[in-house]
């Protein structure tokens, strides 16, 4: 098992901040699985106008949200970057998504990731978005491309 520290420090490699970093917390990881979850606080900015008679999450940022657990910490795990301070870039490649239910302000979300194929710098994953009561919101398969600097 892992440690709140190892998880910490995978983390803190994600090439993002906030308002665009869309993990809280790392539940559980194994060498094909990571779950993970964010709270979608009602004060992000983008539910000002989406939607101006209700408020929902946007789904490019549901997408997001999965593609950095799925691709970008699967990737930092696996390329052993929480082991160094190398600089690296992961770009999208194939996304697809199914979307079930809204995620609404307010709402914890868990993403449950699956890799599906490593070859070379690629990643592929299948991804589960759950809302708050541990129903199914989204399913995705995102593609990623490491460009990792030496």
């Amino acid at each position: 098992m892992f440690t709140e520290q190892f998880y910490q420090q995978l983390l803190s490699r994600m090439p993002y901040s906030p308002p665009f970093l869309f993990v809280d917390k790392i539940i559980e990881l194994s060498d094909k699985n990571i779950k993970a979850t964010f709270y979608f606080d009602k004060n992000l900015e983008f539910y000002q106008g989406h939607f101006t008679h209700k408020s929902i999450t946007p789904g490019a940022i549901l997408l997001e949200s999965m593609g950095q657990v799925g691709c970008v910490l699967m990737g930092i795990y696996q390329f052993k970057l929480y082991e160094n301070q190398k600089s690296f870039e992961p770009v999208l490649g194939l996304m697809e998504a199914n979307f079930y239910l809204p995620i609404y302000p307010n709402t914890l979300v868990t993403i449950e990731s699956e890799l599906d194929y490593l070859r070379g710098s690629y990643i592929s994953s299948i991804n589960h978005l759950y809302d708050d009561n541990m129903k199914l919101a989204a399913i995705s398969r995102i593609q990623c491309n490491f460009i990792i600097y030496e």
